[in-house]
Order: structure tokens, then sequence, then C-alpha cells
């Protein structure tokens, strides 16, 4: 298993033991394999998210990156469940 991996496998698990999910971009898995510090700089990201969002169990934390940089989104499980069904019903999604 690689740094990368494990380093999503350990943030995944504290986050489920919240009731969230976690996802991540091809972009984010490369950005946190270029740096050995990457990967601790991914669970101060995830804490500050949680810590500033309040997330709710079902929400889903997304890692990406913006600039270079790691960066952690917060998507609502009833955003997610709204753009689905926009989706699926041909319309654009939500807040366009």
């Amino acid at each position: 298993m690689t740094v990368v991996e494990t380093a999503l496998r350990r943030q995944a698990e504290r986050l489920r033991e919240r009731g969230l999910r976690l996802e991540s971009t091809e972009a984010a898995r490369a950005l946190l394999g270029s740096d050995a510090a990457q990967p601790a700089r991914l669970g101060a990201e995830v804490d500050a998210l949680l810590e500033e969002h309040g997330p709710r169990p079902g929400d889903t934390v997304l890692v990406d990156t913006w600039e270079g940089e790691l960066s952690c989104q917060l998507r609502r499980e009833a955003d997610a469940s709204a753009e689905a069904s926009a989706e699926g019903e041909g319309m654009p999604p939500p807040g366009t």
C-alpha cells in the first residue's frame, strides 16, 4: 500500500466513524504522492473543513486541488441528492 493510499484510507476511516464519506480526485492523489508532507496536510485540511462546516451524517468530503494546493470541500447529502435528481430529469444542477 502506498503512502497516498494509507493517508486516504486513514481519513476515510475517520470520516466513516462520523457517518461521512471521502472522495478524492486524480489530481489530489497525484499531489498527495508528490511530497512527503502532503499526507499530513490532508489531515489538517480535513480537520479544518469539519470544524468550519459542521458536517452531518451522509455528507461527503471531496479532496481536490486548487492552484496547486490540496483543497477540501464539503458536499451535503441533500445537495448531492438534488444534483442526481436534476441530472436524471435532464435539468441543470441546482445553483446554476
